[in-house]
């Protein structure tokens, strides 16, 4: 192989051919990765607007903003809404009371499904 890409090629070292040629290796064996199987996506589906939605929480405990180390996510499901709330802590009652606030700002809708990933 280095004999091949000398004549190829000038002005390139044994050493960074021997350089190339272990990463090549490398990359190889990374992309020899076995898919995973049995994984099944499944939509969501809804009717109606504000019919069905999700509440999900994401942990920014590695880069809080002053006390804020959680954001709350609520999506409505047909249309992709997406409201977004900032929460000092994982608590029941600071979740509930955000929650709360999201419903009454969206009283003219109809929430009929809330649907949460977290237990408890």
């Amino acid at each position: 192989m280095i004999k091949e890409l000398q004549r190829k090629y000038a002005s390139i070292t044994t050493k960074a051919l021997e350089l190339f040629r272990s990463l090549g290796e490398e990359c190889q064996k990374k992309r020899k990765r076995p898919m995973t199987k049995g994984v099944v996506v499944r939509l969501i589906r809804s009717k109606e607007f504000e019919s069905r939605s999700q509440a999900d929480l994401t942990d920014m405990q590695s880069m809080p903003h002053s006390n804020f180390k959680w954001i709350m996510v609520y999506h409505d499901h047909l249309t992709k809404f997406c409201i977004l709330r900032p929460l000092q802590t994982k608590c029941a009652a600071e979740v509930s009371f955000q929650l709360v606030d999201i419903f009454l700002f969206m009283l003219f809708f109809k929430v009929m499904i809330a649907q949460s990933s977290h237990p408890g």
